[in-house]
């Protein structure tokens, strides 16, 4: 998944490294079917198809394109996991970085390739009406690692452990964590949190800072005052989707369909000024009044 992990207890391990060997075994196997960073793996062999036929995929697979696809309705296409080969066009991904924005001409070009509605998701198969199409799960992929971890740990008698993958946390127990830019601290209990932010891998095109948040509705880089956004769940899965969706609509759009939503959100805004301010949906944790 071009990132990396860490798995924190205050459990008792009596075999550190066979714990460990066994949590690196499972985020292979769940990499070797929905990374698109490596070439061999099933998600990286169905994009690298140009047929238009039904083929067969492992059932993550399925099963997070079916979530994204919920999130897609309830967005508006705002966020699309067909976007793959957008997001490539755009240099971001497993390819090399751009140093110069695409033509208009390859954006539009392209844009008719995207769209959620256009993957049809059959039983045990996926299908793309356009052959350039290509599915990124990126946007929720580590939060299901996270959750795989969770249960398997769990099942292994753990009861007290913040799971790590991408910048996406779980906790099981209550830990502390913080989050940065700015820089603000929680105390996850028994809860998810996924942060989706705009102030890193990007690159400059001019005086123009590229976002690698693609919006699916244009095929083109967000462009709002929306810095990041967090969001609380009780799966890593669901915060991870979410915080991705509501950052590429940005708080105009996204805090009011997060509140419509009951989702747990905080949103960091830049102001003309360069200030950043913090806004947060209903459902948010409020701070713990002193005593």
């Amino acid at each position: 998944m071009g990132t990396t992990w860490s798995v924190k207890t205050f459990d008792e391990v009596a075999d550190p490294p066979a714990v460990q060997k066994a949590i690196s075994n499972e985020l292979e196997w769940a990499e070797s079917m929905i990374s698109h960073w490596r070439p061999n793996t099933d998600l990286s062999q169905f994009n690298q198809s140009r047929e238009t036929n039904a083929l067969p995929v492992p059932w993550p697979v399925l099963a997070l394109c079916r979530r994204a696809a919920e999130v897609s309705r309830q967005t508006g296409g705002a966020l699309d996991v067909t976007v793959g080969a957008m997001v490539k066009l755009w240099g971001f991904g497993p390819a090399p970085r751009r140093t110069n924005a695409p033509s208009e001409i390859e954006i539009e070009s392209l844009r008719s390739s995207v769209g959620w509605e256009k993957l049809e998701l059959l039983d045990g198969m996926l299908r793309k009406q356009d052959p350039r199409t290509e599915v990124d799960l990126s946007c929720l992929g580590e939060g299901w690692a996270i959750d795989h971890i969770t249960g398997i740990l769990q099942r292994r008698g753990f009861t007290n452990l913040l799971i790590e993958v991408g910048g996406e946390f779980r906790a099981v127990g209550r830990w502390p964590i913080a989050i940065e830019h700015p820089m603000r601290t929680w105390v996850l209990s028994n809860e998810a949190i996924g942060t989706s932010g705009t102030y890193r891998q990007n690159y400059k095109a001019g005086e123009r800072e590229v976002s690698h948040l693609i919006d699916a509705r244009t095929g083109r880089p967000v462009s709002h005052a929306t810095v990041s956004v967090s969001v609380r769940h009780s799966e890593a899965v669901q915060a991870d989707v979410w915080a991705t969706a509501l950052n590429v609509l940005g708080m105009d759009e996204g805090l009011p369909l997060a509140d419509r939503l009951g989702l747990a959100a905080q949103f960091v805004i830049r102001e003309k000024d360069g200030v950043l301010n913090v806004r947060e949906t209903a459902a948010w944790p409020k701070p713990s009044k002193a005593h």
